[in-house]
Formats: C-alpha cells, sequence, structure tokens
C-alpha cells in the first residue's frame, strides 16, 4: 500500500511539474526514494516473510504496483530495491517472474542494469557458498534461465548496441566461473555467443566499452577457471584476441605471461604452449615500427622480452624428447622476433637445453 500511494504521489507531482525539474522537485524524489526503499527493506525484515510468501504474494504485489505505474523512474528503482533487500536464496527461486517482469517492461526499464546489478549479487553469493554444497545453484536451470533473458532481451530491441550485449554476456561469464567452476562448456557458450556476434557485425561497431569487455572476455577464464589450458583447448576463446587493435593485444598477452609466471603455471604439453605463443605472438615478433618502441618504452620492452624468455623455465614434462620438441617450438618463436628481441628470449632458452642435455647425459649413464 505505502509503495501504491508513493508511486502514484511521484506520478502526479511528474505531471504537475511538467518536463523540467525544480529543486524542491528533486529533493522530493530523493525523499520519497529513500522512504520506499526503507519500507523495503523493514518488509524484507520481517519474520513472517519467507520464501513461500515471498514468492506468492510479496514479490507479486510488488511488481503488480510496478507495472501498474506510469513513471518509469519510480519503476526502475523499486525493481533496483527488490534486488538489494531481499535475500539471494529468494532471487534464486523466482528468476522467471522476476526476468519475465523486466521484459515486459523494457521498453521502460534499463533491463540490462537490472540484469548485470542480480547477476552480480548473485555470483557473490555463489562465490561465498562455494564451499557449501547448495543445490540451488547446482541446479543448471539458472544458466538456462539467464540465457533465456539475454535471447529475449536481445529479440525485443528495435536497435541493438552491441556493447550492451557484451556487457550481458561478462557479467553472465563472471556468473559461470562463480557458480560453474566445473562447466567449461558454459564458458564456451558465453565466449561463442560473443565471438559468433563480432564476427557477425564487425568490431566497427564496437566502441570503448565493447573492446573493454572483449578484454574481460579473455581475462576472467585466466583468473578464475580452475584449469587455465582447458581455457585455450577452446576454439571460440583463441579468437577473441583477433577483435582487439594489436597495442590492446600486446597488453593482455602481457597479462598472461606475467600471470603464468607469478603462478608458477607448470606447462606440460606442446599442443598448449603453441597456443599460448600463437596468443603471445604480438609481443614475440619483430614488426616495423620495433627500433621507434623500443627506444621510447625501453624498460617495458626489456621487461617484456625478459618475460617472455622466462617462460621456458615453466616447462615440465616427464619425456626429455617431449620437453626436447617445446624448445625447439621456444626457439622457432623466438627467432621470429629479430635481433632486438632474441638477445633477452634466447638465453633462458640456451640454459635450458643444456640442463636437459645433462639429463638426458645421466639417465644414459644411469641406464
Amino acid at each position: 500500500i505505502i509503495i501504491k500511494i508513493i508511486i502514484k504521489k511521484r506520478t502526479r507531482r511528474e505531471k504537475e511539474s511538467g518536463k523540467r525539474e525544480s529543486e524542491k522537485t528533486k529533493k522530493e524524489r530523493l525523499e520519497l526514494r529513500i522512504l520506499v526503499g526503507t519500507n523495503l527493506v523493514r518488509l524484507s525484515q520481517l519474520e513472517g516473510v519467507d520464501l513461500e510468501m515471498y514468492k506468492e504474494y510479496v514479490l507479486p504485489g510488488i511488481i503488480s504496483e510496478v507495472l501498474d505505474s506510469k513513471d518509469n523512474l519510480s519503476r526502475q528503482y523499486v525493481m533496483e530495491i527488490i534486488i538489494q533487500v531481499f535475500p539471494d536464496e529468494f532471487h534464486l527461486e523466482t528468476l522467471d517472474f522476476f526476468f519475465k517482469s523486466c521484459t515486459e517492461l523494457q521498453d521502460y526499464l534499463d533491463s540490462k542494469t537490472l540484469f548485470i546489478s542480480l547477476v552480480g549479487r548473485l555470483a557473490t553469493y555463489a562465490e561465498a557458498t562455494q564451499q557449501n554444497q547448495n543445490p540451488i545453484l547446482e541446479d543448471t536451470k539458472i544458466f538456462t534461465c539467464f540465457v533465456n533473458f539475454i535471447a529475449s532481451f536481445i529479440q525485443n530491441r528495435d536497435t541493438m548496441d552491441i556493447s550492451e550485449v557484451l556487457d550481458l554476456q561478462v557479467s553472465l561469464l563472471n556468473f559461470v566461473l562463480k557458480c560453474y567452476p566445473d562447466r567449461i562448456e558454459y564458458i564456451d557458450h558465453v565466449i561463442g555467443f560473443c565471438t559468433q556476434l563480432v564476427s557477425r557485425v564487425g568490431t566497427e561497431k564496437l566502441d570503448i566499452n565493447g573492446f573493454k569487455n572483449i578484454v574481460q572476455l579473455i581475462v576472467l577464464p585466466i583468473q578464475n577457471y580452475k584449469n587455465i589450458f582447458e581455457i585455450f583447448s577452446l576454439n571460440n576463446y583463441s579468437l577473441l584476441p583477433s577483435f582487439l587493435s594489436k597495442a590492446t593485444h600486446q597488453q593482455v598477452a602481457s597479462f598472461l605471461i606475467k600471470y603464468l609466471i607469478y603462478n608458477n603455471t607448470k606447462i606440460t604439453e606442446i599442443e598448449i604452449l603453441e597456443k599460448i605463443y600463437i596468443f603471445i605472438s604480438p609481443i614475440i615478433e619483430a614488426n616495423i615500427s620495433d627500433g621507434k618502441e623500443i627506444n621510447e618504452y625501453y624498460e617495458d620492452f626489456l621487461e617484456t622480452q625478459r618475460s617472455i624468455g622466462s617462460l621456458v623455465h615453466l616447462f615440465s614434462n616427464e619425456s626429455t624428447n617431449k620437453l626436447y620438441q617445446m624448445y625447439v617450438l621456444a626457439r622457432k618463436y623466438y627467432g621470429s622476433g629479430g635481433s632486438h628481441r632474441i638477445l633477452y628470449t634466447l638465453p633462458s632458452l640456451i640454459f635450458s637445453v643444456l640442463h636437459l642435455a645433462k639429463r638426458v647425459y645421466n639417465n644414459n649413464n644411469n641406464n
């Protein structure tokens, strides 16, 4: 009732004041927002408001008032408050209804912001309860519900900004990494959707935020997935760097090298190693502007090339033959760097090969 009164009062004042807002109107709006928020917080804290009551009466009642309202600012604010004040378990059990309501009001709400807010909150909840086996979170229907909402969001828009779609997909990817750490097919689904979308519309449709989202699609799995090399086995993932400018690709490549070295991540398979070298090729291969770039950013150049050389210390395999093949592959890529780069990348490889030769010699003597 309070929400209904406040929304109607807000709508009436909106009509009376016209399009231009006075300072008094802005102040009244803020006061009304605080009043709505306070009452919804109190409602969420009532002892009798359990999951069943929330599903059957509370949420439908609030949504009904939102649907009846003619004031879009009030609608948006109430939907945001719902996300913030009610328990995560309630949201997980009412996703279909909530998203259906967002779809009905899509022309009047910022549905993207609501989706990102809700998914972000549930991702935090999933991470906090990861050690406790939560049957609700393990339900794959949640992922399907999110995917369906994004599809509906795209379908119901006359014009679609590709960066907005990528915003949604990045938030979904973050949720997947927190909630479904073993479901690599979900990661592949999100990344696959994005690569197909960008390939179809072209990178010229991307704004700065769009390119930032591409970077996030690359970086988030590296930082959060349990096995980084499984990520590199995904064909869709390997396409993401091709959408970036050379400078941005170089930054992401440097990040990957530093991440692998910092975490002492052992590289055991030559197939994975080649994918990594392809990924970081922009900072390995020589280019026409080398002289100018090296002179202007010498310290950064030096640090990057030494890090590339240090990758060989992460190679690990019980088979000396396979390890030798990995060193040969490294020599192939380091050779493409020209005289400026090989000066810093080759020494580590030489010492590693000498160490391998000693290992082979000792094995032969022992046999």
